[in-house]
């Protein structure tokens, strides 16, 4: 009874605090700078991340002090626990530290961990849609691709950022990121148009479906074209 009332405490003592460093991160501002805005991730979360990566490793090297190895079987167990825990926590560690996203008047320079630092420019943006997967903002550029997390610091002030540059159509996409962002969808007239548009197209599609007749309409497998393309 005790374990688990202590187990139960710990859980949730770790659950409020990994909250807390969230809502921390998320309420941080970007940096602005010869007028430019520096988005990153926020303090509260590389802090963690370092914790995350260091602190198992630190506690394996004193466990190792106090209690040095035995046998060759001790040693084959630290180099693993080494191992496991540096591959676990360095990807995270590598993200928060490496991820930046640069704005200005004539475009973005995205700094991504894992495939280098590149440019976009504005007119060059096909649009910023948003992902589930993940929890992910994206912006599509022409060749390049970025995502932000819904994590980075100064996310509202990112999402201002594009709405005074791109419509709302190439915004479309970001409608339920925009939700996650506690931000108002600029585009108001498309979220009451979008519904309407839905339901006319069903009652085209079902229309069409009665005027055609049983032998009218094609098989589903697409039979006939490819015989007469076939011939």
């Amino acid at each position: 009874m005790t374990g688990g009332l202590v187990g139960g405490l710990i859980a949730f003592v770790v659950a409020a605090v990994l909250m807390g460093v969230m809502v921390l991160a998320r309420a941080g501002r970007p940096v602005e700078r010869q007028g430019r805005l520096i988005f990153t991730y926020g303090l509260p979360l590389k802090i963690l991340s370092a914790v995350l990566l260091f602190g198992p490793l630190i506690g394996i090297t004193v466990l190792v002090i106090v209690f040095p190895p035995k046998k060759d079987g001790d040693i084959y167990a630290i180099a693993g626990c080494y191992a496991l825990f540096g591959c676990l926590g360095l990807p995270l560690f590598w993200e928060m530290m490496r991820f930046a996203l640069v704005i200005d008047d004539d475009g973005l320079t995205c700094h991504s961990p894992w495939r280098g630092q590149f440019y976009i420019a504005w007119p060059e943006v096909r649009e910023l849609t948003w992902t589930t997967m993940g929890s992910y903002f994206i912006i599509k550029g022409e060749h390049r691709w970025f995502r932000v997390s819904q994590m980075t610091a100064g996310l509202s002030a990112m999402l201002a950022e594009f709405e005074k540059r791109l419509p709302p159509e190439k915004m479309r996409g970001t409608m339920r990121g925009y939700a996650v962002a506690g931000r108002t969808f600029p585009g108001g007239e498309i979220l009451r148009r979008a519904p309407r548009e839905a339901f006319d197209l069903k009652r085209w599609s079902e229309s069409r479906r009665r005027d055609e007749g049983p032998g009218d309409r094609r098989p589903k497998d697409g039979r006939d074209d490819i015989q007469r393309g076939g011939g």
